[in-house]
């Protein structure tokens, strides 16, 4: 990750902006942008592919992503 990234997920995760990120703020953060993608990463293999991410986003059951979709007006 570029220096600008790294910033970017810090100043993400530190939702109160006291410059320090909890272990609450890193579990919201991890809960919400990185474990979904890790269990899509069913090859352990830490890049995604198309593929990957469509038994996700496809699941009845998971419900997860409907609260992130955005409607094009």
């Amino acid at each position: 990750m570029s220096f600008g990234e790294i910033k970017k997920v810090f100043e993400t995760a530190d939702r109160d902006h006291d410059n320090k990120v909890s272990f609450q703020e890193w579990d919201d953060f991890y809960t919400l942008f990185v474990e979904p993608f890790e269990v899509a990463d069913q090859r352990d293999f830490y890049l995604l592919e198309e593929g990957d991410l469509e038994p996700m986003f496809e699941a009845e059951e998971n419900n997860y992503w409907d609260g992130f979709r955005i409607e094009a007006e």
